[in-house]
């Protein structure tokens, strides 16, 4: 967007969404309690920047939206599905606690960035990143 100099509606459009955020918040908090504030901030997101900017992707730019958004589920589907199996199972054990969760976590990561990495990223998305962690 910056390179075509394109940014103008993706502001717009945050800028909006930040207002309609921040009202349904201010509005449904009186009504609702913290619920509509997680409400609000979910509506506003998903129709500010997901379901505008991807119209938006697909209108100005000629992005195949549902094509760009199928190749990278069918990459990274595999990795939480297998990092969650040592979670589940740990849970069985031992669960209700802070350190418990933590673990949990942890066991989650150990396995879904290596599965990421090899099965999720591109040859050139981990060329990318190799290549900015040497820069600094």
């Amino acid at each position: 967007l910056q390179a075509k100099n394109l940014m103008r509606f993706r502001t717009v459009s945050l800028g909006y969404s930040l207002i309609a955020n921040a009202l349904m918040t201010l509005i449904g908090t009186y009504f609702w309690g913290y619920w509509a504030a997680a409400i609000g901030t979910a509506l506003s997101t998903l129709i500010g920047s997901v379901i505008s900017m991807n119209i938006y992707y697909h209108r100005k730019l000629g992005m195949n939206m549902r094509r760009v958004y199928g190749c990278i589920l069918r990459r990274i589907t595999l990795c939480p599905l297998v990092a969650a199996i040592p979670c589940v199972i740990l849970n069985h054990f031992w669960s209700g606690t802070w350190l418990a969760f933590m673990v949990k976590v942890g066991c989650f990561l150990v396995v879904f960035v290596p599965m990421l990495w090899v099965y999720g990223f591109t040859k050139e998305e981990r060329s990318i990143f190799m290549r900015r962690r040497m820069k600094g």
